[in-house]
């Protein structure tokens, strides 16, 4: 095959066209006494040559590198140099994965899609399950993930981790405990107000304070009161309340379930 018309910047006189394969005759042999031209891979005859004329001819047109996305135009003697060599826009195999990638793009490749580059695991590292467990082809990130423990409970404040299979189970629990806490939290601040109120005759402020220790407190006198029995009721529903978290069963641990 000849030149590749589409690499031509202008376009290129019929006479210097190839009338085998119909594209650039270049390098241009002559193969008869009648100064026919083909291009170099269809030269059938036992004795050709290059026609000087006809290859400066050549030069007077220029051309484009053929690989996509490079900018270079020069003359068409250089072009084969310039993409079969020293352009980065070439493609060439990857060394671990044998996919063919742009030569200025070949470091990115190996650094975030080569299926064979050796990388860490994401969420524990290296030592991800143990020492050097975490260390996989990336091509077989999916295999890891089905091992993996350390994928962080996504509820705030939730700092658990577990393994992907186990995730959404262990959410689950941890919404029903934080709405069973705040529930808790609520039903406790309700009844230190209601205490506050049955141990002084006075309503509490917003914060469950009596208003008669707010007035004790602004005044500067140190006096206490008495343990009462609301005091002790306070002191039970508090610890039923620690006892219902707990009786929840559900534990934040460092790998979760």
């Amino acid at each position: 095959m000849g030149k590749d018309l589409e690499l031509f910047v202008t376009a290129l006189p019929a006479w210097l066209h190839c009338p085998i394969c119909l594209e650039a005759a270049y390098p241009p042999l002559l193969v008869c006494a009648e100064q026919h031209i083909v291009c170099h891979s269809r030269a059938m005859a036992a004795r050709v040559e290059v026609s000087p004329l006809v290859k400066r001819a050549f030069e007077e047109y220029s051309v484009k590198c053929r690989h996509r996305g490079c900018t270079w135009v020069g003359a068409i003697s250089e072009e084969s140099t310039h993409s079969n060599v020293t352009c980065m826009h070439r493609l060439v195999s990857c060394t671990q994965c044998n996919v063919h990638v742009a030569v200025s793009k070949t470091e990115e490749h190996i650094a975030t899609e080569c299926v064979e580059t050796e990388i860490a695991c994401p969420r524990g590292g290296a030592n991800c399950g143990g020492m050097q467990k975490g260390l996989h082809r990336r091509g077989k990130s999916a295999e890891h993930d089905e091992t993996c423990a350390e994928f962080e409970c996504r509820v705030p404040d939730c700092k658990t981790r577990t393994t992907l299979a186990n995730r959404t189970e262990h959410e689950a629990g941890c919404v029903r405990l934080r709405n069973e806490k705040a529930a808790l939290a609520k039903e406790v601040g309700a009844l230190r107000a209601q205490v506050a109120q049955l141990s002084t005759g006075r309503p509490a402020v917003s914060d469950g304070t009596p208003a008669s220790r707010v007035d004790a407190g602004t005044s500067g006198s140190s006096a206490k009161r008495p343990k009462t029995n609301d005091d002790a009721l306070l002191s039970h529903l508090s610890m039923r309340a620690a006892a219902r978290t707990s009786a929840f069963g559900f534990k934040h641990s460092y790998h979760g379930h």
